[in-house]
């Protein structure tokens, strides 16, 4: 009874903003379960599972990591023991596969979620994060985030060479950026993996699988791997179109209501192919780039209507690869209309509306061949 009045204070905290005190009372919680039910009993663990999940959302990465890998070897010999079935009548067979399916679907999500974590925390290692980085007070983020800096060996002032140490620390930061987007792609293939066996291929779970190994694998470099998953799922569209094809014919006005859903696998073909272009620009293979845009921007508009704001940041993109091609007229008419629908979608003062407008004055610049766009 107490752990369970811990838990429900724990939802109210959640629920108010009040991550760490939602997590001081799961923690209880957890102590509780362990000591009374072990620690591989199923209230257990999921009572861990929700200590990591809020560890992550008060950012401390690196202890959510930890707690998130005790789940992740409580889950695996959870489905390890499902698996033990011996003797089994053939008529129990499938009522047996069905409850062996949840812990290993279980597993799926523990290994993605444990993933994104991994993911965010590689991000604060990125290049770029020099624009947050002070040799003297470490990350200047990290107060906000909870974190101890020194966990991540930086000082907190002192003497010494700052220019060897900031080298030091980039050299550092590069490296534990790999090392978790290298944890990150393990888990999310092995949860892609899963998913497959226990979903069908056009399933939500399998396709929010695939984009998560893809985005890994281009924040890795791998694009080759980003569009052959990518691909994949492309593959899983179509067949979701042939069987709503097969299953019924909708109307012009039924489909693009499902379509505004989100649930449409018309518009999921047209996010992938937009997701497609964008890792061809980071290989600059600017003409597959227009072609993917191009192909998402039409999916889009039958389905979508004329001004939704993904029809205007396809646009915008695709107008800014055109200026790439040096084709100046196009990308001059594309981004004029990214600009317009951005506006009206995502405001004036939106960051890609501020991009889309900038990238058309460079288009409608007459000085150099590619003003402003390198």
């Amino acid at each position: 009874t107490t752990a369970l009045n811990y838990l429900s204070l724990a939802r109210v905290h959640d629920a108010a903003g009040n991550k760490q005190e939602a997590l001081n009372m799961h923690v209880r919680a957890l102590r509780i379960f362990t000591e009374t039910l072990g620690e591989g009993h199923a209230d257990s663990v999921r009572s861990l599972e929700s200590v990591a999940a809020l560890l992550a959302q008060t950012g401390e990465h690196a202890k959510a990591l930890d707690a998130y890998e005790k789940v992740l070897a409580l889950t695996r010999r959870s489905c390890e023991q499902g698996h033990e079935e011996g003797d089994c009548p053939e008529e129990d067979k499938q009522t047996l596969q069905q409850q062996q399916q949840q812990p290993v679907t279980q597993l799926a999500t523990v290994l993605s979620n444990m993933a994104a974590v991994a993911e965010k925390h590689a991000a604060m290692f990125a290049d770029d994060a020099e624009n947050v980085w002070d040799a003297r007070q470490g990350y200047s983020g990290g107060a906000k985030l909870g974190i101890n800096n020194a966990d991540y060996g930086s000082s907190s002032g002192g003497d010494g060479n700052n220019s060897d140490r900031n080298t030091t620390d980039k050299e550092s930061r590069i490296e534990q950026r790999k090392l978790l987007l290298d944890k990150a792609r393990r888990l999310f293939e092995e949860a892609l993996e899963i998913r497959k066996e226990a979903h069908s291929p056009t399933h939500a779970e399998t396709e929010k699988s695939r984009s998560a190994v893809a985005r890994v694998c281009e924040a890795q470099g791998d694009f080759g791997r980003a569009l052959a998953v990518y691909g994949e799922s492309l593959q899983a569209h179509a067949e979701a179109d042939a069987a709503r094809a097969a299953a019924a014919n909708t109307t012009s006005s039924s489909n693009r209501a499902f379509a505004a859903s989100g649930s449409s696998p018309q518009v999921r073909t047209a996010a992938t192919l937009a997701a497609m272009g964008a890792v061809r620009v980071q290989m600059e293979d600017y003409a597959g780039a227009a072609t993917d845009y191009a192909q998402a921007l039409t999916i889009y508009e039958a389905t979508l209507g004329a001004q939704h704001p993904s029809i205007g940041t396809v646009c915008g993109h695709l107008g800014i690869v055109c200026l790439r091609l040096r084709q100046r007229e196009r990308a001059r008419t594309l981004l004029a209309r990214a600009v317009t629908i951005c506006a009206a979608t995502l405001g004036h003062h939106d960051s890609l509306t501020a991009s889309f407008h900038a990238a058309h004055q460079s288009a409608s610049s007459a000085a150099g061949e590619r003003p402003g766009i390198e």
